[in-house]
This record gives C-alpha cells, structure tokens and sequence, in this order.
C-alpha cells in the first residue's frame, strides 16, 4: 500500500456584495474599492502564515494551516474594513 502524506488546511472565501451592481454605477469607485479591499485580505492572510490561491475577480480564495489562523484572519479583515484606520493583523 502506498503511504500518503495529507495535511490539513482551511480555506477561507472573501467576496464583495453588490460588486456587480457596483460596477455598473461607479467603475472608478468600485475598481478603487477593490484594489483597498484586496489588500486588506491580502496583508491580513500574510501576517496568518496564509497563502492566497486564486483570486476571481471581486473575491479571493485563501488557504491557511489551521481553522485558527484563518479565523483570526477574517477577524482582522472584519476589523480593518469597519475602521480603516486599523492595520490589518
């Protein structure tokens, strides 16, 4: 039988609501929150040992070693996006 390493892992899934809808009012303005919006998740999964796999227009596919990190990570981003003032981490 062969022997298999597997490991664990969590996967964390960031999208903008409304981004389409957005779009179309204000492309400028929405182009401009998602450049913001992509480095917050991006800045935030670093600093949680994170790994961003793919990114899909508005949203973001993260992976993280543990449910742990990943949680801290939407937690930071929750955080910095309701106070932007706020370094992500």
């Amino acid at each position: 039988m062969e022997h298999k390493d597997y490991r664990l892992s969590a996967i964390m899934y960031t999208d903008i609501v409304g981004f389409s809808r957005m779009m179309e009012k204000d492309e400028a303005g929405t182009l401009s929150l998602l450049h913001f919006h992509n480095g917050i998740v991006q800045e935030a999964a670093a600093r949680r040992h994170g790994t961003v796999i793919k990114t899909l227009g508005d949203a973001l596919l993260v992976d993280f070693r543990n449910t742990s990190d990943a949680l801290q990570c939407a937690l930071a981003i929750n955080n910095t996006l309701y106070d932007p003032h706020q370094p992500p981490g």
